[in-house]
């Protein structure tokens, strides 16, 4: 269609056209023709009278001449003119080019927020421990340490008389744990070696370490 694009702009003899191109623009031709005819066809609205009552209407009263200058506007946006687009393939690739970085720039203004747990990388690696406490007398026996914020989160079961017990997931690491007896009693693990806690008591320490590899 290039060859009749150029011909229909003017930019190219009819004379240089094949037959076949001769005949697809005469019926290019013919349907342009057509359509001018049917809109040369339509009537045009008389808007005039419209014009005229709404510059009447106005307050203050338009200054000589603006009624003649509003008709005039109002004849020539019903004035039937023929109008036609040029596209140049190198204006819709800078339009494209511009969309695209438009693009770009939003996202890089904008970046999309990654999950909290995907920016803190995958979780360390965990080891099942078994903890084991001997106290008769106790009613409830819950766990606490540096694993739970030091919130007694883990409840403790009797195994057998006086013997309470659970065995729970714990990340690698050096940790420091008590048992919370009845609620109120914080005991060490007798079984295990003890740090002070800072305020005036002990704590039990517990090193869950890579063999061979990094420790944590």
């Amino acid at each position: 269609m290039g060859r009749i694009d150029r011909y229909l702009d003017g930019d190219l003899d009819r004379a240089a056209l094949t037959p076949e191109e001769r005949a697809k623009a005469e019926q290019i031709e013919a349907l342009m023709d057509a359509a001018r005819a049917y809109v040369t066809a339509r009537p045009e609205p008389d808007v005039t009278s419209r014009v005229m009552s709404l510059v009447r209407a106005a307050q203050p009263s338009p200054a000589p001449g603006w009624g003649a200058a509003l008709m005039r506007l109002g004849a020539s946006l019903w004035t039937a003119r023929k109008i036609s687009f040029h596209v140049r393939p190198a204006y819709l690739l800078l339009a494209a080019a511009l969309i695209v970085s438009g693009v770009v720039q939003w996202g890089y203004l904008h970046p999309r927020r990654v999950p909290a747990e995907l920016e803190a990388g995958p979780p360390a690696p965990e080891v099942l421990v078994q903890f084991r406490l001997e106290v008769p007398a106790a009613a409830t026996v819950r766990l606490a340490g540096s694993f739970t914020n030091w919130e007694p989160k883990y409840e403790l079961h009797q195994a057998a008389p006086g013997v309470w017990t659970v065995t729970l997931p714990v990340p690698l690491g050096v940790h420091d744990y008590a048992f919370v007896v009845d609620g109120n009693r914080w005991l060490a693990d007798p079984y295990a070696p003890q740090v002070n806690d800072g305020f005036g008591g002990t704590n039990s320490r517990l090193a869950l370490l890579l063999v061979g590899g990094p420790q944590m």
